[in-house]
């Protein structure tokens, strides 16, 4: 059994299902209602050259991931997971509202150690993780997938909650009360081991940020190399170039520095 599956064209990223597909949200629409309600939206980058996007809805194709998810895994299959990260994103947002109150950081067995409960949390994290592996790569992590569908896999993520420094940084510049971010895609290599370590991303919705992490184990690293070579090449070219290295305060928040 393969460990990274290609993604065959009109397939569900997570189960691999063919019929019709639909877009997860990249910024769950949920939370992006609560944080800006009726204001108009713009999708918005620090690039000079083309800072908006004035966006007709909550809805616009632009917010989704181009890879599709068939209906059960968009809806029935990943429901519970949805509303699991609502309610942690909402009471973390509540908890950094305190004046007393700093970030978070949970690794994999302080995760664990919380039980079952925050099983649903892990798997909506590793739904968003599938979704940016299929659109970077298409591919499957079929670990990682197969936990979305199946809580007993219980495959647990790493995960820091603070403050999102751009959130204030953009609302200086640009003089908008709202913010949301996707964090898109990233990773992290070991040049003692010559392999990808951690696939990453994180979610901001006002002041708040979640980052999460993945770890791939020794097999699932070692086979990512064998079976897509030219997706390794082209991780180890990207993770190794210093312009495109994680900033140094992500690095520290991630216990990576």
């Amino acid at each position: 059994m393969a460990f990274w599956e290609s993604i065959n064209p009109g397939t569900c990223c997570i189960c691999g299902a063919a019929g019709p597909l639909t877009g997860e949200h990249r910024i769950k629409r949920s939370l992006m209602k609560s944080e800006f309600g009726s204001e108009p939206v713009v999708l918005a980058s620090f690039d000079p050259e083309r800072r908006y996007r004035p966006l007709q809805s909550l809805r616009s194709k632009l917010l989704h991931f181009e890879s599709g998810l068939c209906a059960r895994c968009n809806n029935e299959r990943t429901q519970p997971a949805d509303r699991a990260f609502d309610d942690f994103f909402e009471a973390q947002k509540e908890r950094l509202s305190r004046p007393d109150e700093h970030g978070i950081a949970v690794n994999e067995d302080l995760f664990k150690a919380e039980g079952p409960g925050v099983i649903p949390l892990a798997q909506y994290f590793a739904k968003l993780i599938s979704c940016h592996l299929a659109d970077q790569c298409q591919i499957r992590w079929r670990r990682l997938a197969d936990f979305v569908l199946n809580p007993d896999i219980a495959f647990f993520p790493a995960f820091v909650v603070t403050n999102d420094p751009a959130a204030s940084e953009y609302r200086e510049s640009v003089g908008v009360r709202s913010y949301a971010s996707n964090g898109g895609f990233g990773m992290v290599w070991s040049t003692d081991a010559d392999s990808v370590v951690f696939l990453r991303s994180s979610r901001t919705f006002g002041e708040t940020r979640v980052i999460f992490w993945f770890r791939p184990n020794e097999e699932e690293q070692a086979a990512l190399k064998l079976e897509h070579p030219t997706i390794w090449r082209e991780w180890r070219e990207i993770a190794l170039n210093p312009a495109v290295e994680p900033a140094a305060d992500d690095l520290a928040r991630l216990g990576l520095e």
